[in-house]
C-alpha cells in the first residue's frame, strides 16, 4: 500500500492510496477562506474491497501533518451520523463531535454532524 500526495500547498491539500497500481482511497483538504486557523478534510473515500484494513486511519494522519505543517490549529469535518464506520475512524484519530448539525446538501433527508480535531 502507498500513500501519496497528489497535491500539496499552503491552502489545499490531496492524498491518494494506491495498490497495485489501483487507487483505492483518497482524501482532501483545504483551509477555508478566512480561516487561518482551520483546515476542513473532506472528500475522504476507500474503495469498499480495500475497507478495514487501516487505509482510513492513514489518510487521517497525513492530513493530519499538513494541517501541522501548514499552520493549523484544528481540523474540521462533516459526516454523515449514520456512517458509523467513518465516525468510528474520525473518533479513534482524536476528532470529537460537536452539537453542530445539518442536512446532507445532496441527500437532505441525511444529517451530517460536525466534528473537530485540535491539534494543540
Amino acid at each position: 500500500m502507498t500513500i501519496v500526495r497528489a497535491a500539496d500547498g499552503p491552502a489545499q491539500y490531496l492524498v491518494v492510496a494506491a495498490q497495485d497500481d489501483r487507487l483505492v482511497a483518497m482524501a482532501g483538504a483545504y483551509q477555508p477562506e478566512g480561516d487561518a486557523n482551520t483546515r476542513r478534510l473532506y472528500g475522504m473515500w476507500v474503495s469498499p474491497d480495500s475497507r478495514g484494513m487501516g487505509i482510513g486511519g492513514r489518510l487521517v494522519a497525513a492530513v493530519k501533518q499538513w494541517s501541522i505543517q501548514s499552520g493549523a490549529s484544528e481540523i474540521s469535518l462533516w459526516v454523515v451520523k449514520a456512517n458509523e464506520t467513518a465516525r468510528r475512524i474520525y473518533l479513534k484519530s482524536g476528532f470529537y463531535e460537536t452539537e453542530e448539525t445539518q442536512p446532507l446538501p445532496s441527500n437532505p433527508e441525511l444529517i451530517e454532524v460536525r466534528m473537530i480535531l485540535p491539534l494543540d
